[in-house]
């Protein structure tokens, strides 16, 4: 569609996706996200920067079955790997 929505370490985040017009090109709108308090004090620095990043997301690809968010920051190209999630069946 043209949402993507997840859990950080803390709060939900949500924004806006667009199609680029190139293969694999992609922009994401501002992120929003949830504003709860976190347990864990090292969690939410990676959150912010997680979130900054998810922000600055311009290509995706499929590599072994990883989704993979490139990201251009600060002069900097970053990569997000996302995993598939496993259900052990519980």
């Amino acid at each position: 569609g043209d949402q993507v929505a997840g859990q950080a370490p803390c709060n939900r985040y949500f924004a806006s996706i667009h199609d680029a017009s190139g293969v694999g090109e992609i922009e994401i709108g501002q992120v929003a996200s949830t504003r709860m308090a976190c347990p864990d004090d090292q969690a939410m620095p990676n959150e912010q920067e997680f979130l900054s990043l998810l922000s600055a997301v311009h290509r995706f690809s499929f590599i072994t079955g990883q989704l993979v968010l490139t990201a251009n920051m600060e002069g900097a190209t970053r990569t997000l790997h996302f995993a598939p999630l496993v259900n052990d069946g519980d």
